[in-house]
């Protein structure tokens, strides 16, 4: 077993070798379709889907991985070196990339929703990651520092690099398990947030922490550079990793907040069109109040100038009755008056 990972060859078939980097990406991508086959039956997508992302994504994922290499490796290749991926030589920053570029090509063609998409895509991604790591043991790359301590000397905190003769920190397998803790934490955000981007927000932070501190660890012909500099080019694009990520939170979060002022807003509006009515049928129950209590008022004034009119009508015809009396009364006198002058 040993002689096979030293050469990082599974088996042959006559002139066809099968190296483990090749299974365990294969196994990778298997494990990371299931994954998204899992999650998108959660969000209510056809299962065809995960094979219609993996169409998109996966061959550009590859000539990302190979030509971000090839670029910030410094050295020259020829075509045929170039294609040869089963030598390793790849990283997984330009494989994320040409992903991306996958993601947003199908999101745009089909119309899709794109975080929603790279929600789901996350949690697979990361997890593949994690198994991927192991084809760099296979191939016996991506490691640390020598380690010089014997007592340290012992996998996986350290791997025994054949052809350097040296213990060296295991770093594939630290960011293996980090990848796997990370799986864990998307997994648990996908099924309890129903906000498209925080999953995809939280891969881009935590991943990029983790690349940025492991690459600070790793031996420095393990690295890549930004050419004429010793600035490693994963950490810059870590740092951009990060960025984008707290970017995504924040614009989520305004947009959170504007949508519960429209909701609250919304509220009041209905609440101030239900209660119209009855404030209109309470203004017009006032208003008849009103009015009936100014009909009883003029009704009032009409009984009191009636018996008003009345009680002088009363005393004009008592009036007019008195004096009639008082002339008849004197009609009757001067008529005794005269009789008695006749006598």
């Amino acid at each position: 077993m040993t002689n096979l990972l030293e050469v990082g060859v599974a088996f042959t078939l006559g002139s066809l070798t099968v190296k483990w980097y090749g299974i365990i990406i294969a196994t990778g991508v298997l494990v990371a379709v299931l994954i998204a086959c899992y999650n998108s039956k959660l969000k209510g997508y056809s299962k065809d889907f995960p094979y219609e992302l993996l169409l998109w994504c996966f061959p550009l994922a590859i000539v990302g991985a190979r030509i971000y290499y090839i670029i910030f490796s410094g050295q020259s290749y020829t075509f045929v070196e170039a294609i040869a991926i089963w030598n390793g030589g790849m990283a997984i920053y330009g494989g994320i990339i040409g992903g991306i570029i996958g993601l947003i090509l199908y999101s745009v063609i089909r119309n899709k929703n794109l975080l929603q998409i790279t929600d789901i895509v996350a949690p697979s991604l990361i997890i593949a990651q994690a198994i991927g790591r192991w084809g760099n043991f296979a191939n016996q790359e991506v490691y640390g520092q020598v380690v010089t301590d014997t007592a340290q000397q012992w996998f996986p905190f350290a791997v025994y690099i054949e052809r350097l003769g040296e213990w060296h920190y295991a770093m594939f397998f630290y960011e293996s398990m980090m990848c796997l803790i990370g799986f864990i934490l998307l997994m648990f955000l996908f099924q309890k947030t129903k906000s498209y981007g925080i999953v995809t927000a939280t891969y881009l932070i935590f991943y990029g922490i983790e690349r940025f501190i492991l690459e600070g660890m790793r031996q420095e012909s393990e690295i890549l550079f930004i050419s004429g500099t010793k600035i490693p080019i994963s950490q810059v694009v870590s740092i951009g990793f990060v960025i984008a990520g707290i970017t995504i939170l924040v614009v989520l979060q305004i947009l959170a907040r504007k949508r519960v002022h429209a909701i609250a807003a919304t509220k009041r509006q209905k609440q101030e069109n239900a209660e119209m009515p009855q404030k209109t049928h309470s203004k017009a129950e006032r208003q008849n109040k009103r009015g009936n209590a100014a009909d009883a008022l003029n009704n009032d004034s009409d009984s009191e100038l009636q018996t008003t009119n009345a009680k002088k009508v009363t005393s004009a015809s008592v009036t007019s009755v008195s004096m009639n009396d008082k002339s008849n009364a004197n009609s009757q006198k001067d008529n005794i008056n005269e009789e008695n002058s006749d006598l």
